[in-house]
């Protein structure tokens, strides 16, 4: 190590000496002040030169690495012909240009000056621009035309700079040995493919049809191409019939059922169609102004166009005359004025005017005559109160017409000896008009009781109101025992009566606890798990579960949450672990119950001690250590197994080593106190965590050392504060021997050496977390328990 560092100014000098002395005695010295000492300087006499300076092309090792002008050479290559681009070919490193050198090396003819790179091509059969290819767009390709017919043989090309005799551009003769013959020529009849379009006196040839039947027109099923007309042969075709001359694109279409006209269509727009007529009411006659041409009888249509109207069905020539103001047989004559005339009505005298006439007195006509009635039947015409359909009046007239006098208009009247409205169905009196003391009903079941009548409301008053044959039916109010005496029975005995049978007896049920005079419905809220006010709801359950709210007497410690309610054995967990119920606002240091896993499921919840106030709180106690009463071992500190109860001087929870999810831990006396963050992944349990730790490991230095992040844990024979989790026990010997004599002593956590006297890391006496017996060399107390929390 550097101890000392003295710089000298010489004076006279340029630069500062600097002499630095090392622990061995040797003095270095940095001659050129560039800070570097000799020893590390390459030239100590050139400040310029040292390891931190920046290599250039001056033949010098600049930086000191042993190389001199290294990645600053530039390359440069022979340019022969003075064109500025060299010879790939030919080529050193210098750091500057050789006479005749140049940067470029890019030259594909270093004997040329007038070829290299980016000069312009000429039409001279070289590469002048070293691009690959020669005289490139300069030269074009021209092709041999012999016949001199201005189009060129593609099978003859030659590449030319400019236009040569008995050259062309075009390429597209079919044949250069004809002048006649080269695209765009006019085609002839003469068998050659004038045009060069592949088709052979196209111009000339006439499209011919054979006609079989001479009508004409020939069938596209024989078709030639010729330059002339053959025999037998027309250039019309279209026949769709060659062997009958009457049918051909140009013969008039009949009604025969044939094509004649040889358009797709049999029978259309024929030259012999027939009329029909519209027949719109289906009478089979049709109007004349709605007709139409066809051969066969369209579907509505008639022959016969006499029909005067045709929007009605019983209106046609020789229809029967009606009385219905219509001209029915289209004779122009209707009703009383055709002398064909049928069914005219028959019509009464109706001498008294109400509408009904004298059987005796009749005639016939369309229309109704004056003072006639179509309705007759009347048995004296001329009183307007005697007809048919009159209303029989007690008058001793028959003023229906039905041969009886005053029939059905007597009425029967019933006593009505008590005044109520209501009679007596066994004493009755038929008459026209009321008597004195009858009633029209006979709905009285007692005529000497006036609050007895069918229908009346039924009340509690051994009267039978309704007169149903049931004595205050459905009136009768009940009364509930009452035991306690609280105001409310149950509906476990009860009596109908109009009035309660005894001071035992109450209008009022609901009592859920009868034996119980501060159980009823009018009772204040309890708050014990009980429903005191008898409506089917445990008091103070404010979230539903069954149990009333914890603060108020009840069993519930969280009754905001339905899930969270004591479980078989009476426990009701605050939270997952004393973080969450820190979380939760209880920030009392305590006892509670906690089930990692969830309410009721899984393992079941367990009480513990919770550290809410100290050290940022939220912790779990894990176990505890009693150097006066310690049954702590190697095998213990691993395992599930439980020692002591939770109240005891040795303890640890096997829900909390082996459920509980962990990240920090923290170990303390109640003064001194060490934290160790992150150990944990969070999800795994201390078990879990433990396990996965090689055991035993060498520590330090195998991974498993966590330092502390806060507390004031120190001193004693701690080495220092940090924490080893299962070590070998190294007692002393200098490599870390798993098969020493006390190699298997550290399990679970450890600090510090109390068998040895120094460093490295050793165990407490034959177990870890802490000593089993007491020990001045612990820096906490000997007979204070040592506490393990997590969280």
């Amino acid at each position: 190590m550097r101890l000392i560092i003295l710089s000298i100014a010489l004076m006279g000098c340029e630069n500062s000496v600097v002499i630095e002395k090392i622990e061995d005695g040797t003095i270095l010295l940095d001659l050129d002040g560039d800070g570097f000492l000799e020893d590390e300087d390459c030239d100590d006499n050139d400040a310029q030169i040292n390891s931190a300076m920046s290599e250039t092309c001056d033949g010098i090792d600049n930086n000191c690495d042993g190389q001199i002008d290294e990645d600053v050479l530039a390359t440069f290559y022979l340019d022969e012909d003075g064109d500025g681009f060299g010879n790939p070919e030919i080529s050193g490193d210098s750091c500057d240009p050789p006479e005749e050198y140049v940067p470029s090396g890019t030259d594909c003819d270093d004997s040329d000056a007038e070829i290299y790179v980016g000069n312009n091509e000429y039409c001279d059969g070289l590469d002048n621009n070293c691009d690959g290819a020669v005289d490139e767009g300069i030269s074009q390709t021209y092709y041999a035309d012999t016949d001199g017919d201005g189009f060129g043989d593609t099978e003859q090309p030659q590449s030319l700079c400019q236009v040569t005799e008995g050259y062309v551009l075009d390429s597209t003769d079919c044949d250069d040995s004809s002048s006649i013959i080269y695209p765009a020529a006019p085609d002839y009849c003469d068998g050659l493919d004038n045009d060069c379009d592949g088709t052979i006196d196209e111009d000339d040839n006439i499209t011919q049809y054979f006609d079989e039947d001479g009508d004409g027109y020939g069938s596209e099923l024989l078709v030639m191409q010729h330059c002339e007309l053959l025999e037998q042969y027309v250039p019309q075709a279209g026949d769709c019939d060659d062997i009958d001359p009457q049918i051909n694109p140009g013969a008039d279409e009949l009604c025969d059922g044939l094509d004649n006209n040889c358009d797709g269509t049999t029978d259309d727009d024929a030259i012999d169609r027939s009329n029909w007529y519209v027949d719109d009411d289906a009478d089979s006659f049709g109007e004349l102004g709605q007709s139409t041409l066809d051969c066969n009888q369209p579907t509505g249509y008639v022959s016969d166009s006499t029909d005067c109207n045709d929007s009605e069905a019983l209106i046609y020539p020789q229809a029967a005359e009606v009385c219905d103001g219509i001209d029915n047989d289209c004779d122009s004559l209707s009703d009383d004025a055709d002398p064909d005339v049928q069914n005219q009505p028959t019509w009464y005298l109706d001498a008294d005017n109400d509408s009904y006439g004298a059987d005796s007195i009749t005639t016939i006509s369309c229309n109704q005559p004056l003072s006639y009635t179509g309705v007759g039947g009347d048995c004296d015409d001329l009183n307007n109160q005697i007809f048919p359909t009159g209303t029989e009046v007690c008058d001793g007239l028959d003023n229906d017409c039905n041969g009886q006098t005053d029939e059905g208009l007597e009425l029967i009247f019933y006593l009505d000896d008590d005044g109520d409205s209501y009679g007596d169905v066994n004493s009755l009196q038929m008459d026209c008009t009321q008597p004195l003391g009858y009633v029209t009903n006979a709905d009285d079941c007692d005529d000497t009781e006036e609050l007895a009548w069918t229908g009346n409301i039924e009340t509690c008053d051994s009267v039978d109101n309704d007169c149903n044959g049931q004595i205050d039916e459905g009136v009768l109010p009940i009364w509930y025992l009452d035991l306690d005496g609280d105001g409310y029975g149950t509906t476990a005995s009860v009596i109908e009566a109009c009035s309660s049978p005894s001071t035992a007896y109450v209008a009022l049920d609901g009592d859920c606890d009868d034996s119980e005079i501060t159980y009823h419905p009018n009772a204040p809220i309890g708050c014990a798990d009980i429903d005191q006010n008898c409506d089917g709801i445990v008091d103070q359950d404010n979230d539903g579960d069954g149990f009333s709210d914890y603060n108020c007497g009840g069993s519930d410690c969280d009754d905001s949450d339905i899930s969270m309610f004591p479980n078989a054995v009476g426990d009701c967990p605050f939270g997952t672990d004393c973080l969450d119920i820190l979380q939760q606002g209880y920030a009392s240091s305590g006892e509670y119950n906690i089930d990692p896993d969830g309410h009721n499921v899984g393992v079941d919840a367990e009480d513990v001690w919770c550290e809410q106030q100290e050290y940022g709180g939220g912790w779990t106690l894990a176990g505890l250590n009693d150097p006066s009463n310690s049954l702590w071992n190697s095998t213990n500190i691993r395992d599930v197994n439980g020692f002591g109860d939770f109240s005891g001087g040795d303890y640890k929870s096997g829900l909390v080593f082996t459920e509980l999810g962990f990240t920090d831990m923290m170990f303390t006396d109640g003064i001194l106190y060490a934290v160790y963050e992150n150990m944990g992944n969070g999800s795994e349990s201390y078990l879990e965590f433990s396990n996965s730790i090689p055991h035993w490991n060498c520590a330090p230095g195998s991974g498993y050392e966590w330092g502390m992040t806060a507390g004031n844990l120190s001193g004693g024979s701690l080495c220092d504060t940090n924490l080893y989790m299962h070590p070998i026990d190294r007692d002393g010997y200098g490599n870390c021997n798993p098969y020493a004599q006390w190699s298997g002593n550290a399990s679970g956590p450890t600090w510090s050496v109390i068998n040895n006297g120094s460093c490295p890391l050793d165990d407490p006496s034959s177990t870890s977390f802490i000593s089993v017996t007491a020990s001045t060399l612990l820096p906490w107390s000997t007979t204070v328990p040592f506490y393990m929390y997590i969280r």
